[in-house]
């Protein structure tokens, strides 16, 4: 491997399942009961939500410096 890719910090891997888990769980989440009755009904969360959840979550990993690996992504497809 090039040492300059050895320098770089290891991506931060976001599953989006655990992503929608964590917005679930989160108290006071506007989406939290959405999401519950999406997963319980096995419906896909709206692409928008989803890309709205990562957007804001990509931006604060790499406000750190880091880069981004996505897990599961897209849903839709």
């Amino acid at each position: 491997m090039p040492s300059k890719l050895r320098s770089l910090p290891s991506p931060y891997c976001i599953s989006v399942g655990d992503l929608l888990r964590e917005e679930k769980n989160k108290p006071g989440s506007v989406f939290g009961a959405f999401i519950t009755e999406s997963i319980q009904n096995s419906i896909i969360v709206p692409p928008s939500l989803t890309l709205m959840l990562l957007k804001n979550k990509m931006q604060k990993v790499q406000a750190e410096g880091r880069g981004v690996l996505l897990d599961g992504f897209p849903r839709s497809a």
